[in-house]
C-alpha cells in the first residue's frame, strides 16, 4: 500500500512512525545520560513541515542525516532496555530523510519495519527472551502492543490513500494522533479507522 501513495504521503506515513518512536529514544537517552532527542526533535518537525510543503533542501537533509545517523545508540554498549528502541527511532529518521531526498518507496518500508522491531524487540526484552534465539512470529505478532503499532500504519495508510490532498490539517490531525509512545502498554491511542490518524 505505500508504494501507492503519493511523495509526501508518504513522508507524512514516515512521520507518524517516527513520532511514535521517538519517546523511547528520550528514555533511552535519560537512563544513559547519552543521545541527542533534541536533533531527533528538530529533525522530525523539520519533516513534518516537509509534509506540509515546506522544501527540504538537499543540504539541510544531508546535514540530517549525518547528524541522526551520529545520534543513533551502538546497542553494545548500552543495557537500557530502550536501547534497541532508541537506535531504531534514530535509523528511522535517517530513513525519512532519506525518503525525502531519493523518493524510494524502500525508505518507507523501512521505517515501517523499524517500528514493528522496536516492538519486537523491547517485548523479547521485557519477557526476557534471548535477543539471539527464535522466537515464534505469532507469539509477537499476537501481542496488543505489536497489534496496535501494526493497525496503526494501516489505519494511517488507508486514510492518507483516502485523502484527495494533504492539507496542513491532516498533517496536523496525523501527528496528533500519533504523538504517543508505541512501547506503552497503557495507552490507547486517539485514533479510529475513519479518519487519519
Amino acid at each position: 500500500m505505500l508504494a501507492d501513495l503519493p511523495h509526501l504521503y508518504r513522508v507524512a506515513f514516515c512521520c507518524s512512525c517516527c513520532q511514535r518512536l521517538i519517546p523511547s529514544y528520550v528514555k533511552f537517552e535519560q537512563a544513559e545520560a547519552w543521545g541527542d532527542s533534541a536533533l531527533l526533535h528538530r529533525a522530525l518537525d523539520r519533516l513534518w513541515l516537509h509534509c506540509q510543503g515546506e522544501t527540504l533542501g538537499d543540504d539541510e537533509a544531508l546535514a540530517f542525516e549525518m547528524s541522526c545517523e551520529r545520534a543513533a545508540p551502538d546497542t553494545e554498549k548500552f543495557s537500557s532496555i530502550y536501547a534497541s528502541a532508541a537506535l531504531d527511532a534514530a535509523a528511522a529518521i535517517v530513513e525519512t530523510v532519506g525518503l525525502c531526498r531519493s523518493r524510494d518507496v524502500r525508505h518507507a518500508l523501512a521505517v515501517s519495519t523499524a517500528a514493528t522491531d522496536a516492538v519486537a524487540m523491547f517485548l523479547q526484552i521485557n519477557r526476557r527472551i534471548d535477543p539471539n534465539a527464535t522466537v515464534p512470529e505469532d507469539l509477537v505478532a499476537a501481542h496488543p502492543l505489536m497489534r496496535q503499532e501494526i493497525d496503526k500504519q494501516a489505519s494511517d495508510a488507508r486514510a492518507l490513500m483516502a485523502l484527495r490532498s494533504l492539507a496542513r490539517a491532516d498533517v496536523e490531525q496525523l501527528k496528533q494522533s500519533s504523538s504517543y509512545d508505541l512501547l506503552d502498554l497503557s495507552l490507547r491511542p486517539p485514533w479510529n479507522n475513519d479518519k487519519p490518524a
